[in-house]
């Protein structure tokens, strides 16, 4: 696997909260854990109260 790296820092306009930033979260591959890891990222983001 190929790392790419990132010239310049990345700089996100608007609002600085967490909660607006929207990242996503690409989970691939093969074998188990894919669904796991999601069902846990969306249990942590009811927990802190997120959308």
């Amino acid at each position: 696997m190929t790392l790419t790296k990132i010239n310049k820092p990345i700089k996100v306009t608007g609002d600085n909260s967490k909660e607006s930033l929207g990242l996503v979260h690409v989970i691939t591959g093969d074998g188990k854990g894919k669904t796991t890891s999601s069902l846990g990222l969306a249990l942590r983001a009811i927990g802190n109260n997120l959308d």
